[in-house]
């Protein structure tokens, strides 16, 4: 296989775990501390130095050398699945790594994380998301209407702060 074809293949693998992780781009690449111009170099096969390499690794809750092994033709190790060093625990690989990173970067780290354990943020979509019973169509379908239902009570409260107010003693006047 070429080099071509290795680069090509991380980025397929990187994309397929920032979706299993439900995580953006934009999440990716500021939790490893770097731009989302500069993580589409690197996912094109650009090189990297080792630690964006381990802070990108971290993120993905890859093992470290993972994406050295991609390009080389091998596999990442999954964290939440793999018994590594760490016993599986991306957080002890992160820990691993923490005296390398700022107190933000580890804070983004961890809130990637942690959001990656939930589909949504909003703890009203979230609750419907876990709602046992329901198809993944119905939940997507719920989620809509929560959102329409939150865009009429806006353009409602909109509307109302909107009409002008009148004065009661000038409806006496004119009567």
């Amino acid at each position: 296989m070429e080099r071509d074809d290795h680069a090509n293949r991380l980025a397929k693998l990187m994309e397929t775990r920032r979706l299993a992780l439900h995580l953006m781009w934009e999440d990716v690449a500021q939790a490893a501390g770097i731009t989302t111009a500069f993580l589409r170099k690197i996912r094109s096969g650009a090189g990297a130095r080792p630690l964006t390499k381990a802070k990108l690794e971290a993120v993905l809750q890859w093992a470290p050398g993972s994406i050295d092994a991609i390009l080389e033709g091998g596999d990442p190790t999954d964290l939440t699945t793999a018994g590594t060093d760490t016993g599986g625990d991306a957080e002890a690989a992160i820990r691993d790594l923490a005296p390398q990173l700022s107190p933000e970067q580890l804070r983004s780290i961890f809130g990637a994380l942690t959001r990656s354990e939930r589909q949504y943020e909003d703890d009203a979509e979230q609750h419907i998301w876990e709602t046992p019973g329901l198809s993944e169509r119905e939940r997507r379908f719920l989620i809509h209407q929560l959102h329409a239902l939150r865009r009429m009570d806006e353009t409602e409260h909109r509307s109302a702060s909107a009409r002008p107010t009148a004065d009661v003693h000038e409806f006496r006047r004119g009567s």
